[in-house]
């Protein structure tokens, strides 16, 4: 039935990942107003490539460690690289300028 892959508007599957937004997205959406003129790709394309960035971001935290900040973005990122496609891409950009600062 319509679990967590499904989209909660439209009840397709999510597929796609919105770069813009950093979200996974059904190819409704995709077409909606709302993500008109964004950049989307098939999550399985996306999914490789961030978590390679992420499976690096987490090394180098991992030997700076030490703060609860610095803990506490440890354990989101293993949290992530441990679960699902949609565990990795969902507001993974936001995690990610979180480690650039």
């Amino acid at each position: 039935g319509p679990g967590v892959d499904h989209c909660a508007r439209h009840g397709e599957k999510l597929l796609l990942f919105c770069q813009e937004d950093s979200k996974v997205i059904c190819w409704l959406c995709e077409r909606s107003q709302e993500h008109r003129g964004h950049h989307t790709f098939l999550m399985e394309e996306v999914a490789q490539e961030y978590h390679v960035k992420l499976q690096t971001a987490l090394e180098m935290l991992r030997q700076k460690g030490g703060d609860p900040y610095m803990r506490e973005l440890i354990s989101e990122l293993e949290h992530r690289l441990q679960g699902s496609m949609m565990d990795l891409l969902q507001g993974v950009d936001g995690i990610i300028k979180r480690i650039e600062n």
